[in-house]
């Protein structure tokens, strides 16, 4: 039986992974990196470290006024909390100017 030959798609991919392979090696002959530069920066202060604490919650509420003014407490301590975060991960993210 006569051996068949190969079809031209069969023969385009070696020769695209010949064709490629020059054009990967020479990727790495680009520009250098820089070195990253370091900064020496003084950790936060407690006005950014500190959250408020939560109130405790007490085992039963004397009426529903005391029920809304420990809620009350406790969204405003998630609040701040959640303000000292915003304020500390922009204080690691934005490096201060020289």
């Amino acid at each position: 039986m006569p051996r068949r030959s190969r079809s031209p798609k069969c023969r385009a991919i070696p020769v695209a992974l010949i064709a490629l392979l020059p054009m990967l090696l020479t990727t790495a002959c680009g520009q250098p990196v820089g070195k990253p530069l370091l900064v020496q920066r003084d950790p936060p202060g407690p006005d950014l470290t500190d959250c408020a604490d939560e109130p405790p919650m007490p085992e039963t509420f004397a009426d529903e006024a005391s029920r809304y003014a420990w809620s009350a407490r406790a969204i405003f301590a998630g609040r701040d909390c959640r303000a000292r975060l915003a304020a500390l991960k922009a204080w690691a993210i934005n490096a201060p100017q020289p």
